[in-house]
């Protein structure tokens, strides 16, 4: 996730979900963390981890399917 100029990191949050999931709706309930970390190609890389609720009914617009017991996966049904 990539922080554009004009934004701040709650902005790209949001601008990222509803690219990737379709989904604008979202409440932000709390940040739960950063973590920092150092990678040889990007360099120093700052992680965010928040806590979401989603304020509109999805029932409909994902699939869920399990692959086995470690995982699972999920589709947009766009």
């Amino acid at each position: 996730m990539i922080v554009e100029d004009n934004e701040n990191i709650v902005d790209t949050l949001h601008r990222e979900i509803l690219e990737e999931t379709d989904l604008s709706n979202l409440k932000l309930v709390r940040k739960i963390g950063v973590h920092n970390y150092y990678k040889p190609i990007k360099r120093n890389v700052g992680r965010y981890d928040f806590l979401l609720l989603v304020l509109s009914d999805t029932l409909g617009l994902w699939e869920h399917h399990e692959c086995d017991r470690r995982r699972q996966r999920f589709r947009s049904v766009f």
